[in-house]
């Protein structure tokens, strides 16, 4: 994971406006997230994000309700975003750091059950969480991810993440600190008992290394009477010796811990102010800083809006404006298509005048046959890019990729570790592309492929031989695309260097229209809820062949999505509907493979091998209401593909016929499926019962 680019997006993103704030937000401000207080049993402040000058102590709201309710850990962005843990909305929210501060829902629900610490790689963009009863998650544009599970004696509080990328996190029933192994999920204890008796809550890193923890009273569903005094304790990162920097004096329950740019140490203590509540009991809460030397506690702010501050971070410097990415971008033409304008329209030089540079793949697409050939190609093309110091001015080790039909396919291919060389050896990947935007590409296949494959010599002459072999290979059904199916499920795109994929659909020219008369609808969009998916009613080649202006749908797109700083932000941010829809056609259907199991056909290892479909017209018949589906004859096929089929749950047989062996195979059943609009479902092998 380290060194990977992950950005941070959500399945689902939502904008709530927060109140008005017109705070503004210079170096050295402390940034605190307060939970909501009760005096007497009655809320007196809600959920608030609050800014708090580090040397007057003067506090102002920067944004409060709205999704702000129980807000606890707090983290900073890359770009400046303030990243919140709310346990009872329960999700993650960021705030602008901006005026007015909006707020926006960047991951909610799922394993985010009731997060508590927050964490932002600066590396990889990827939200840490710690989760009390789940574990460890990362929220990222795949989602969410269980880093590290709960054991049923660990609850993660705080937790920060070290130079080296593992992420250290205070164990409060353990009494322990953790370190994690953000790649395996291996848990490691640093230190543990002594002056961590009284429960770690908050996680900070030292300049020099060192974990400095804030501990009050323990509190877990493992409770015992505690022993020690409230401390703020440092503990050695390799030995795990600890040391108390500042414990008793006016601390009550010092939790959550940061460190400024002098190692000062700020300590949000959550009941160290004015008189108790008299029906709770409980004070308000207050911020210290405190002498790393000395352990001297000097009182920062207290009372006021501070009725129960938790997580505390420091603004590092001027939040600087979102700055055009100088990431080369290399465009990927798809079948019979040329690396120049007549593809592309004007999308080069329009690029090129906000400042990216672009360039054009000229890979092999019109000499190697195979897809999987091509990626070679492909491989040395983007090198040759990053190589070239006028297209990689700053040195960057990967490109952003916007490919066209089959164009996405190779480049899927190469990512998913697809790619064949001339000696037949595996194509390397290393990491080279950052992010990908597929537009009208055939994931799963089109009808198409059967007459693309007889008119090439009419419309790409001298090419005849090459590209019927391609045509077959992007046909439904084909094995190419079952294999890349399943390379692609199993390549966790985290570990690629991949950020986020963007999916570019067209539908014709009718916002109805179930394909874009060449890619149905559904085959178009990735399988991957994470994966953003934007429509534009266009047809196939006028998706990318007619782009003349800023105005057009498909460039907004591509715009948007690769100069895109603030990645919890959506990637339709210029182009917004009708022009660029973010749903799916109203009358989106289904996408169903299956790979048909010939029990009396064995291969070397005795496994049942995908029974040959080779030059056989099979009809297939799932229920009564989805009708007969032809599947083309195809030389490349192992699966049969059913598109349009209706979105629903299906728990019925299968039958298929080999009209041409005048074989007839018995009811295959295909059990508790859920078709989705726009979704490809793959309920598994199907194995096939022989009947003569």
């Amino acid at each position: 994971m380290r060194g990977k680019a992950l950005a941070v997006l959500c399945a689902a993103t939502m904008f709530l406006a927060s109140p008005a704030g017109g705070a503004e937000l210079h170096p050295g401000d402390l940034i605190i997230a307060d939970a909501n207080r009760f005096v007497a049993g009655q809320l007196v402040t809600p959920g608030a994000v609050i800014k708090i000058d580090r040397t007057t102590g003067t506090q102002e709201i920067l944004s409060s309700g709205e999704n702000l309710i129980t807000p606890v850990g707090i983290a900073l962005y890359p770009d400046g975003g303030i990243i919140v843990a709310d346990r009872d909305l329960p999700g993650i929210v960021r705030i602008d750091p901006t005026p007015p501060h909006a707020q926006t829902i960047v991951s909610q629900g799922g394993l985010l059950a009731d997060p508590i610490g927050v964490a932002v790689d600066q590396i990889t963009g990827e939200i840490i969480v710690a989760v009390p009863a789940v574990g460890i998650v990362g929220v990222s544009l795949l989602g969410q991810r269980l880093i590290s599970a709960f054991t049923g004696i660990s609850q993660f509080f705080g937790l920060a993440i070290e130079p080296s990328g593992s992420i250290v996190v205070a164990d409060l029933a353990g009494r322990a600190v953790i370190r994690i192994n953000p790649q395996t999920g291996a848990q490691t204890i640093v230190s543990s008992g002594e002056l961590l008796n009284m429960g770690p809550i908050g996680v900070a890193i030292d300049r020099d290394g060192s974990i400095i923890v804030g501990g009050g009273m323990f509190s877990g569903p493992n409770a015992a009477p505690p022993t020690g005094i409230p401390a703020v304790v440092r503990i050695d990162p390799a030995t795990g010796a600890q040391e108390a920097i500042s414990s008793g004096g006016s601390f009550v329950n010092p939790y959550w811990v940061v460190i400024e740019a002098d190692g000062s140490i700020i300590v949000s203590d959550q009941e160290a102010f004015g008189p108790p509540d008299p029906i709770s009991g409980t004070r308000q809460g207050a911020l210290f800083r405190v002498n790393p030397t000395t352990g001297e506690q000097t009182m920062l702010a207290g009372g006021d809006n501070l009725g129960d501050p938790n997580g505390v971070v420091i603004v590092p410097g001027i939040i600087p404006p979102p700055q055009p990415t100088r990431v080369p971008v290399v465009l990927v033409h798809g079948w019979c298509g040329r690396p120049n304008e007549n593809t592309w329209g004007q999308m080069k030089p329009l690029l090129e005048g906000i400042g990216l540079k672009v360039d054009y793949a000229r890979y092999a697409s019109s000499t190697e046959r195979d897809l999987a050939r091509l990626v070679e190609s492909l491989r040395s093309e983007v090198r040759r890019v990053l190589e070239d110091q006028d297209l990689n001015p700053d040195g960057a080790t990967h490109v952003d990729m916007v490919a066209h039909s089959m164009g996405g396919l190779v480049v899927r291919a190469w990512i998913a570790g697809m790619g064949v060389d001339a000696a037949g050896g595996e194509v390397p990947y290393g990491g080279e592309v950052r992010r990908l935007i597929t537009v009208a590409t055939p994931h799963y296949g089109t009808p198409a492929g059967a007459f693309l494959g007889a008119i090439p010599g009419l419309v790409c002459p001298g090419r005849l031989r090459v590209l019927t072999r391609q045509a077959a290979q992007m046909q439904f059904g084909s094995h190419l695309l079952w294999t890349l199916h399943n390379k692609w499920a199993s390549t966790e795109l985290g570990s690629s260097g991949v950020d986020r994929i963007l999916a570019i659909v067209g539908t014709g020219l009718d916002p109805t229209d179930q394909s874009d008369f060449v890619v149905p609808v559904e085959s178009a969009t990735l399988p991957n809820l994470n994966i953003r998916t934007r429509y534009v009613d266009r047809a196939h080649f006028g998706s990318i062949v007619d782009i003349d202006s800023t105005e057009h749908e498909t460039y907004k797109l591509v715009q948007a999505f690769l100069t895109a700083t603030d990645l919890s932000a959506p990637a339709s941010d210029a182009c917004e509907a009708p022009d660029c829809r973010m749903e799916a056609p109203v009358d989106a259907r289904g996408l169903l493979l299956m790979r048909l199991v010939d029990p009396g056909n064995l291969d070397a290892l005795g496994k049942p091998s995908g029974i040959n479909l080779r030059r056989r017209l099979v009809f297939v018949d799932l229920n009564a209401n989805v009708g007969i589906v032809p599947q083309d004859a195809n030389p490349q096929a192992s699966t049969i593909t059913l598109y349009q089929v209706p979105a629903g749950s299906y728990d019925a047989s299968v039958r298929i016929t080999n009209l041409r062996a005048r074989t007839l195979y018995g009811p295959a059943v295909v059990e508790d499926v859920v078709v989705t609009p726009g979704r490809p479902t793959v309920p598994g092998e199907i194995e096939l019962i022989r009947v003569r």
